[in-house]
């Protein structure tokens, strides 16, 4: 009787873990989830004096797909970018999650620029393959997706709002020079 119990403590732990981790629309990384682990990858970076990559990635002209197609098409569309997001990132050691609205994060250990921006074209073209319908947007009949990438050996101190701006930066870099495209730098510090 005990073990049985002890059992069904641990899956309904585990299923409230999963709940504090994982967005509920999308089923990957929640941002709460994101910031916990780029906190201990950037730790682990640090120590062992490894590169990392951190993608900062948009839904283009989103406001204007939610417009036109509604909400539930957002989150449909939504989802479907979470999951080529999961299929062109699937190494252990990446983090694919949802940083907020129709914006996504991937951490990459162990992953210079030239890697992660390969990593990256693999996922615009898996993209494209969806062909989602996107009649509102400026520069594609179908959704589109703007990255922007930052690669560092971080040292102390690290400032992991710098990283996360550095990244965002190049995202913005990337919606400034066209949209559907990736930004990416090598930086030599992080603070």
């Amino acid at each position: 009787m005990v073990q049985q119990r002890t059992n069904e403590l641990s899956k309904v732990n585990e299923a409230l873990q999963k709940l504090a981790d994982v967005d509920g629309l999308t089923q990957i990384a929640n941002r709460r989830n994101f910031d916990e682990t780029l906190q201990k990858e950037l730790q682990r970076a640090i120590r062992h004096q490894h590169l990392i990559s951190l993608m900062m990635c948009d839904i283009d002209y989103f406001k204007q797909y939610n417009d036109r197609y509604g909400y539930l098409a957002g989150d449909e569309c939504l989802i479907n970018v979470a999951k080529c997001l999961k299929s062109s990132f699937k190494r252990a050691s990446d983090v694919p999650a949802r940083y907020g609205g129709e914006e996504f994060a991937v951490i990459l250990p162990h992953t210079a620029r030239m890697e992660a921006r390969l990593m990256s074209e693999r996922f615009i073209k898996s993209i494209e393959t969806l062909k989602i319908p996107h009649e509102t947007s400026d520069i594609s009949d179908y959704v589109t997706i703007s990255i922007g990438i930052v690669s560092v050996i971080p040292d102390l101190p690290c400032d992991i709002n710098a990283l996360i701006k550095a990244a965002d930066n190049k995202l913005y870099e990337a919606k400034n020079n066209g949209r559907n495209r990736i930004e990416a730098v090598e930086l030599k510090s992080v603070n």
